[in-house]
């Protein structure tokens, strides 16, 4: 799945680059812009580059909509130097009307479960929150098959409780793993897990998608949608 960027904000695209599977230090970038039919939208440019010196480089810039309008496909072009020899490596990502992101923060969780406050990290939850997140979108666009689906989407917030069982079922269950086996956290994540699965059945067959890219939301687009199956909440 690709990066998804929306058309005409600010926002950055990243590469990293292993040699044998080992980080190396990144001296001096460029990255170039190339549209999905592979003409040059930005020569390459230092400029808007930092991370510098390790293993990973980010490029940050306003993707104005005249330059770069919502398309598949568009390719960055990198070059790194590391100790004097140049590299290069291509990354893609996806300008979109809309950003499939979800709301849910840890308050939203405790303030529903207040006893799980006491049984997080200090930390929180944010690290099962970005998994479970993450699958969630995964899951979409494998359903769909379609990149072009998750920037469509109209109401990403019927997954607000999915992604809230779903965030539960991960944590207990690597709590779980890391303890006893009759630790009885393993029924905590069996049962967030079962409450996460059908949350997602049900929001899947709500979902608004603007396929015919009218910005309306019309009788057509709120018709639920055949879903395929996809291993959830794994």
């Amino acid at each position: 799945m690709l990066k998804q960027i929306q058309k005409g904000s600010t926002a950055s695209i990243s590469a990293r680059l292993l040699l044998e599977s080992e980080p190396q230090t990144i001296t001096s970038a460029t990255v170039e812009i190339r549209n999905p039919s592979g003409s040059v939208l930005v020569p390459a440019t230092s400029t808007g580059i930092s991370g510098l010196g390790t293993s990973e480089v980010t490029y940050i810039r306003s993707w104005d909509s005249s330059t770069f309008p919502k398309d598949v496909g568009y390719k960055a072009v990198w070059l790194f130097t590391v100790s004097g020899v140049q590299y290069s490596k291509e990354t893609f990502f996806n300008v979109v009307p809309r950003l499939l992101v979800s709301d849910l923060t840890d308050e939203d969780i405790f303030k529903e479960y207040p006893h799980i406050e006491d049984e997080a990290p200090t930390t929180g939850l944010k690290a099962w929150r970005i998994a479970c997140w993450e699958e969630i979108v995964a899951g979409i666009s494998s359903t769909f098959q379609n990149e072009e689906a998750l920037g469509r989407i109209f109401n990403p917030d019927i997954f607000h409780r999915s992604h809230l069982y779903g965030t539960l079922h991960k944590f207990y269950f690597q709590n779980a793993h890391f303890t006893s086996t009759m630790n009885e956290d393993w029924d905590k994540s069996a049962s967030f897990g079962e409450l996460y699965k059908e949350s997602l059945g049900i929001a899947m067959q709500q979902l608004a998608i603007d396929y015919d890219d009218s910005g309306l939301m019309d009788n057509e687009n709120q018709e639920p949608k055949a879903v395929a199956t996809v291993e959830w909440g794994r």
